[in-house]
């Protein structure tokens, strides 16, 4: 797999659901904290499919979207974050993946709220990736929805 191939396409797709991120988001104006709306819910699945798409077109991976909070399945709308879990043939450097899609992210979410996302959303990052093989990751997989979501 190549990293630069793949960022290329990420940054594509993103690009591509900019437009509709950026409404979904503005209509979640004036309603803090912004990842309490339903409207930050479907601005990450957006994003999450964008990625997601790449991954298994680029990479051939299977790919999951989980709400969690420490592990544990979120209460209520979802997190504040965008949690996929990758199952992929191959081997893939997750680190150097989720440091690509983190840098696209945050400057499409900087653009959009005219602010830090860091901030605005609270987390210390905007996308974890998680492999199926880690054990609770692998344990929600089994389990299947409400608790993940296959997006590819």
């Amino acid at each position: 797999m190549s990293l630069p191939c793949l960022y290329e396409c990420i940054a594509h797709e993103l690009e591509r659901v900019r437009i509709a991120v950026k409404n979904t988001m503005q209509k979640s104006r004036g309603t803090p904290p912004l990842w309490d709306t339903m409207e930050w819910q479907k601005s990450k699945r957006l994003i999450a499919r964008a990625i997601a798409s790449c991954l298994c077109r680029t990479v051939g991976c299977e790919v999951y979207i989980i709400d969690v909070h420490g592990g544990e399945p979120s209460s209520g709308l979802g997190g504040k974050d965008i949690d996929l879990v990758i199952d992929c043939p191959l081997h893939v450097n997750t680190d150097s993946v989720e440091e690509t899609v983190e840098s696209l992210v945050a400057a499409m979410l900087e653009d959009i709220l005219a602010d830090n996302p860091y901030r605005v959303l609270g987390v210390p990052n905007l996308v974890e990736l998680h492999t199926s093989k880690e054990y609770l990751f692998e344990k929600y997989l089994r389990s299947g929805p409400p608790y993940v979501f296959r997006l590819c």
